[in-house]
């Protein structure tokens, strides 16, 4: 027995459709997934000294791949939610944070 589409409404976050232009640009953020391998086994370590320093600066240097790629599902789940402007500020600064991770990858090889 079929109900009638009324009686069982989906919720209105069912059938999200984002923009393509919006995807293409926060897809940016997945750079940073590309270059993890050397954030994980180039030896990049900007603290000397001893075993906790220097585990808590590999865990800061590798959120310059982390952080991208949370905010990527971030944003679009925020667009999703009709909160525009901020799932677009979100996704840039993830896109900031990629190009900063890209930077010091640069200057550090």
């Amino acid at each position: 027995m079929s109900k009638h589409p009324s009686e069982n409404p989906q919720p209105d976050n069912y059938n999200r459709a984002y923009p393509k232009w919006l995807v293409g640009t926060m897809g940016l953020n997945f750079l940073s997934l590309l270059l993890s391998p050397f954030y994980l086994f180039g030896g990049i370590n900007p603290v000397e000294g001893g075993g906790i320093l220097r585990f808590l600066g590999f865990v800061a240097v590798n959120l310059f791949w982390v952080v991208p790629c949370l905010c990527f599902f971030f944003s679009l789940d925020i667009w999703g939610k009709e909160h525009k402007t901020l799932g677009i500020a979100i996704g840039v600064m993830g896109i900031a944070v990629t190009i900063a991770g890209t930077y010091y990858l640069w200057t550090f090889f």
